[in-house]
């Protein structure tokens, strides 16, 4: 019964948003040679971000969508991604860093960790750097322990472990991180089924001590469609889709002070 009535909450509430939906703005991209994420450059300093491989060049907005910085990056592969644009994680100073990872040889990743002049303060060669391949973020490697801040790397054969310390720390809420803390932890399942073409349902877990969030849904474009508040009376979204046009679809689980990382939806036709 209360499934039944969560999900008649949520079918009125999604049409509420029908009609409060407006586009806030428009990225336009050439081709499908980039990224689009959002970030945590710092504590409760949240971020856009896309890297264009084509033009090699990595752009920061801010959550009003003024450019923040534009940066070049440096043509070491054609085929990279690129994780953890953050200020304070990898040293202390003001300037962006970010890990580069060239992922031109399938068997064998080269990771460096770039400041945004190009100066280059990791190069690793020959990493084990696995990724889900159902979520942009990868695989977590960055930890903070009593210890301070460590990154972790296996080479590729697995028969070395690498364990850095990072002068920073690991900022709550970035994109593809999930802190070692229990208590900031969020679970956001794949959607299922997916494809889907009616309804889809949605599985989440809200960090320890709180009691609201938000379930965002964007398209590739970076424009939000559907927003969704839920809390911990229930732990399934059931949503109706058959009003988006078929396409990828991206959604986060956000509350005050973090944000999960993205995973994908399909609607197909």
């Amino acid at each position: 019964m209360k499934t039944t009535v969560f999900i008649l909450v949520l079918s009125l509430f999604s049409l509420i948003c029908k009609s409060q939906v407006t586009l806030e703005n428009t990225y336009a991209f050439g081709g499908d040679n980039w990224a689009f994420y959002i970030t945590t450059i710092s504590n409760n300093n949240q971020k856009y971000y896309f890297y264009d491989r084509n033009n090699n060049l990595l752009n920061i907005y801010n959550l009003n969508h003024s450019i923040y910085k534009v940066i070049n990056i440096p043509n070491y592969s054609t085929n990279f991604k690129i994780y953890y644009v953050t200020e304070s994680l990898f040293d202390t100073d003001n300037k962006i860093e970010y890990i580069y990872l060239d992922v031109s040889n399938t068997m064998s990743y080269n990771l460096k960790i770039l400041n945004e002049d190009g100066n280059i303060l990791l190069d690793v060669d020959s990493i084990s750097y696995v990724y889900n391949s159902t979520s942009t973020p990868p695989r977590q490697c960055i930890f903070n322990t009593s210890s301070g801040t460590k990154l972790i790397l296996n080479n590729i054969d697995e028969s070395h472990v690498y364990v850095y310390s990072l002068s920073g720390t690991l900022p709550l809420g970035s994109v593809g991180i999930k802190s070692n803390e229990s208590n900031v932890e969020i679970n956001l399942s794949d959607s299922y089924p997916n494809p889907s073409n009616n309804t889809t349902r949605i599985d989440y877990k809200l960090p320890q001590g709180i009691n609201s969030a938000e379930i965002v849904f964007y398209n590739l474009s970076g424009q939000e469609l559907k927003r969704f508040n839920v809390d911990n009376s229930f732990n399934t979204l059931e949503l109706n889709n058959s009003d988006l046009p078929a396409g990828t679809y991206l959604y986060h689980l956000m509350t005050k002070n973090s944000i999960s990382s993205a995973k994908k939806m399909i609607v197909v036709k």
